[in-house]
């Protein structure tokens, strides 16, 4: 039995993930930020803990041995940023958090991380026919409410690649698209400001028995995938002590064979 912690463990993904692990016979820390979800957890058979992310002193808090994996999908989210948030709270989650999570893992002798990255490293390549590969060149967006995000999405990358080289700490970085899901909270923030999630809009017309417009170029294609395939990939990559990359995330045309150190995808934006 694996011993896993996962931060973020609170989030939108990150409650799949400590549900599924639990129930598939890990041995699950979860960790977020804000107080008040002990009972939950407690309710579930999982220990919860809260920790800044931003402030390496808290990790004390954490196992400190025999931890086989670390999740970290905490930070901050464009859809979580309201107008009056400052970007900085980007670089303190993504950034300084991601070299707070690997020296902890360093301190400890974790040798196994897993980590989002947002699809949006390359925007750059979306629109064409042409399949984007794992290893495309990686780009910073300069406008837009995802740019800063990116950026710090970016930099955390590059310094888990460092940590990799440095200290042999592998890293199975999920490239990911929507990952579709019921949430209870139907509405998410853009440029932050609170919109209704494109889905239930569809999903509430449809209960009413509305009229449903879909405006925009039918030939385009976006990938999503279902939460269900989400949880078996991330649960490859930890079972999987040698793999490291970054990895795509998608449906129908992508082949996922992370156990065997394989990956075949196509990413048709």
């Amino acid at each position: 039995m694996k011993n896993i912690v996962i931060l973020g463990a609170a989030g939108t993904l990150g409650l799949p993930m400590t549900r599924y692990f639990q129930e598939h016979g890990y041995k699950v820390t979860a960790v977020g930020h804000r107080n008040g979800s002990e009972s939950f957890f407690r309710s579930i058979g999982v220990e919860y803990t809260t920790i800044d992310i931003a402030d390496q002193n808290t990790f004390s808090k954490l196992p400190d041995s025999n931890v086989d994996c670390v999740i970290n999908f905490a930070g901050c989210l464009p859809a979580m940023m309201t107008e009056n948030d400052s970007n900085t709270l980007y670089s303190d989650t993504i950034v300084r958090g991601t070299i707070n999570v690997l020296d902890y893992m360093r301190k400890i002798g974790c040798r196994k991380l897993i980590f989002p990255q947002s699809v949006y490293d390359v925007h750059h390549l979306f629109g064409t026919p042409h399949p984007i590969s794992a290893d495309s060149k990686r780009e910073n967006p300069v406008e837009g409410d995802h740019s800063i995000y990116v950026i710090c999405k970016n930099a955390a990358v590059d310094i888990i690649e460092y940590y990799h080289n440095e200290y042999g700490i592998n890293s199975v970085i999920l490239r990911l698209p929507g990952v579709y899901q019921y949430h209870p909270k139907p509405y998410i923030l853009i440029n932050g400001k609170m919109r209704l999630k494109s889905e239930r809009i569809i999903i509430e017309k449809a209960k009413k028995g509305e009229p449903i417009e879909i405006w925009g170029d039918p030939h385009r294609v976006l990938e999503s995938v279902c939460v269900e395939d989400f949880l078996q990939i991330v649960e490859l990559g930890v079972k999987n002590d040698q793999v490291h990359g970054i990895f795509n995330v998608g449906s129908r045309q992508v082949l996922f064979a992370i156990s065997d150190l394989k990956v075949i995808e196509h990413f048709p934006f």
